[in-house]
This record gives C-alpha cells, structure tokens and sequence, in this order.
C-alpha cells in the first residue's frame, strides 16, 4: 500500500468512528513521527482536510515511535493532556512489609507498550486490612493492562511535570460557511445557542426541521446516530459538522479546479448552486434603465432586461465564495430557469 493509500485509510478510519483516537503509524525514527503528527494536524496531508479536522500526537512505542489520529470536525472534544494524575495502592518492596498506603503519582496519558490513550479514569473503592481505601482505575482502549507496580516504577522514572491542558475560554458564536448548502441552518442553531448554549443536537433538528432545512435535518439525524454520545451529542457539535461538509465541498470543488488542465474559467455551472430567477419590478427596470444597464446581460443580446438571475459560485484557487446577479431578457430567463428547474415566473433551486 502506498503512503497516501495508508492515510486515506487511516483518515476513514477515523472518520467512522468520531473523536476515537485510531493509531496511524508506527516510525522508526521519533523526528519522522513527530513531522506526521504535525503535517496530520495543520491538514498539509490531503488525506485531512480541511484543517482542523484531524488531531494528531506522536509518542513511544515498543517498536518505536507511533502516530495516532482522530476525527474532531463538529465534536467538542477536550484537549489530549500530555500526562494524568492518579491514586494508586503501594504496598511496599521491603522484606516484612505490612498494610498498604495511597500514592498519588503522576505518569503519561498514554500506553507505555503502544502510544494509544490511557483511560477514562474511574474511582475503585476496596477494604484492605479492616480498612476502606479508595483508589483510581482506568482501562486502556488499546486493551493493553497496567498493573499498579508497574505504574509506581514509571512515576519514578518520570520527571515531575505540570498537567498540560488548554484553560477554559470562551466557545466563539456559531456561524455558517458564507455561500454554503447548509449556512442558514447552521446560522439558525448558532442564534439559539446564544440563548442555550447547552441545547441537545435534537432540540436542533428540531429546530432545523420546523424552519424547512429538510436536508440539514437528515443530516443531523444521521450524525447524532454516528456519534458516541447519541443523545447527549450538542447542538453546538451538530453545528460544528454540518460547517465541516460545507468546507470540504468547497476545498473539493478548489482542487478539481485547481487540478482542471485547459480551463479558461474557473466558474462553471457545476461549481454553483443557489440559483433563482425572478422578474424585474418597474422600479429596478426603471433604475436599469438610468444607469445604462436596462438590456440583457447575456453575450451579445440587446434584448431589454425583464428577469433578474442569482447564484452563488466558488471562483479561484482559494475556493472563495461570491455572488452574482444579472438582468436577462425574458428567452435567456426561460433557458437559465429551465437549467436549474427554475420557472421564469421566480424561485429557488431547490
């Protein structure tokens, strides 16, 4: 399998499963491994963009040093911490020792065998000698067990160090990828946010449904379906990913028009949406027709302007949004109504 083959399959991978860390790779050398991480996380990789939408870390491996990746695009997801802080049983080393003491040690958030993540952490109570003790357990996804002995000799080995975690601040507002399929829906959520900033991605398709967002609604549906939490997953993260599609149908479209030989524009009809038509009132045929601008707008025609026609298209290399709007004539109104399954009388691509 060839490199980019390996990080398509490792970015779907991830993909299936959101916000679960999937391992990558595994490197001989720690300086190749780190630049994977890296190039994974910024979205230099094409297998993962648009950026941000992947997060990668390296760390040691029996065989070397691994890479593991996850999918983060529309998922509020805390930071990985570099190490955790745990209670553990000692029960000591030396000839006749009696009874058992709590430690608490700080050691790496990941595998010693494998790199993968350490955790989730849970509390264990358990009575040793007539009297009751609590201290932490944790399970390994990688499935890889930790015995207490062996997590007290790596305290020892490891320096001391702070819990590096980001400080809360606060969530920026939602809002939609400007001339995106789904911008109003998501610019509807971002608003009732700012009233419940902890409303469920239900309430959400809720919300979405009743204003008409059918598409968007299916969407949600689905991704609250995909995504661990179920029920519980956030409108915020609904949000979060339903900007996500737009922004990879728009680095989509900039790299096949990027990678298009021959092409004189970059602007066709299959890299636009958002078509309508309408007729001109007399107040704007009228304000044309002062301005110079009352015939059609079509290549050569001089027919006069009856019809307003508008879309949105990416244009450049950059994948920019923008916007146009153009007088035609009644003839060109019906050919361009007729293309997007428009009538001439007004209304919108659906």
């Amino acid at each position: 399998m060839s490199r980019r083959s390996e990080h398509r399959a490792v970015a779907a991978a991830a993909m299936r499963s959101p916000g679960t860390w999937v391992l990558a790779r595994v490197y001989p050398k720690p300086a190749s491994a780190m630049s994977a991480a890296r190039l994974i996380s910024s979205g230099t990789i094409g297998a993962y963009r648009p950026k941000g939408s992947f997060e990668a870390y390296a760390a040691r491996h029996e065989r070397g040093t691994v890479v593991w990746a996850r999918y983060v695009a529309g998922l509020d997801v805390p930071p990985m911490p570099d190490s955790m802080t745990v209670r553990v049983p000692d029960y000591g080393t030396q000839p006749g020792y009696e009874g058992v003491r709590i430690v608490t040690v700080e050691i790496s958030s990941r595998c010693p065998r494998c790199g993968g993540p350490r955790g989730p952490v849970t509390e264990h109570h358990f009575v040793h000698d007539g009297a009751h003790l609590t201290c932490d357990r944790w399970t390994n996804e990688c499935g890889h067990e930790g015995m207490y002995s062996a997590v007290l000799a790596e305290s020892r080995q490891e320096p001391a160090r702070a819990v590096k975690v980001s400080e809360a601040r606060p969530k920026p507002p939602i809002r939609g990828v400007e001339g995106g399929q789904y911008q109003a829906a998501v610019d509807l959520i971002g608003r009732r946010l700012e009233e419940l900033p902890h409303m469920k991605a239900t309430r959400a398709l809720e919300l979405v449904k009743d204003a008409g967002h059918d598409h968007a609604a299916n969407v949600i549906a689905r991704f609250i379906s995909l995504n661990p939490a179920q029920i519980l997953t956030s409108a915020r993260s609904a949000a979060l990913y339903l900007n996500d599609l737009d922004r990879r149908t728009r680095a989509a479209i900039a790299d096949e028009a990027a990678h298009t030989k021959g092409a004189k524009k970059t602007m066709t009809t299959t890299r636009s949406w958002g078509h309508a038509i309408r007729p001109l009132t007399e107040q704007e045929q009228a304000t044309a027709a002062g301005t110079g601008r009352a015939t059609c707008a079509t290549g050569r025609c001089t027919e006069q302007a009856t019809h307003l026609a508008t879309y949105s298209y990416i244009t450049g290399r950059s994948g920019r949004v923008s916007s146009a709007a153009r007088g035609v004539c009644t003839p060109h109104a019906e050919k361009f109504a007729a293309q997007h399954n428009l009538t001439a009388q007004g209304g919108e691509a659906q």
